[in-house]
């Protein structure tokens, strides 16, 4: 390959850099024992990246399943410990809250329909435990 005209570059205050042609008209040639291109090849078949996709996705729904699980055993720990404090007479409105703040993070288990049914039953329990604490103290306060 060859290239036969000479650019020179200026750069001039105030403009951009100006390109100003050295020599006569331009000539792009190649030469005669140059050999053409292959034909263009897929970069990698497509059922590869499916797998590794697919890899991908299985440890993501892994992971959720995990974090499902997690919240739930806070949830049911939480739960436990309000039992406790109802049974010692200790109860305080922190234990409340904080069982209200596991509740409000919520998420999509729709991955695994038996544990998301699991975990909307915790819920449900620890919701009905939260409406009978709270007007229980609006009762006799």
């Amino acid at each position: 390959m060859r290239v036969s005209e000479r650019i020179a570059t200026t750069a001039t205050s105030g403009s951009a850099s100006a390109a100003r042609r050295v020599s006569g008209g331009a000539r792009f040639t190649l030469g005669g024992d140059v050999a053409r291109p292959a034909a263009v090849q897929a970069a990698a078949p497509p059922s590869a990246l499916m797998g590794l996709l697919a890899v991908q996705a299985a440890g993501d729904s892994l992971e959720r399943k995990r974090r499902a699980m997690r919240r739930g055993r806070n949830i049911l720990d939480s739960l436990d410990e309000l039992k406790v404090a109802l049974l010692s007479g200790t109860i305080t409105p922190g234990r409340i809250e904080l069982l209200r703040a596991q509740l409000g993070q919520r998420a999509d288990y729709a991955d695994d329909p038996a544990l998301a049914d699991l975990l909307a039953q915790i819920e449900l329990r620890a919701e009905v435990e939260i409406a009978k604490l709270t007007q229980r103290r609006q009762a006799k306060g």
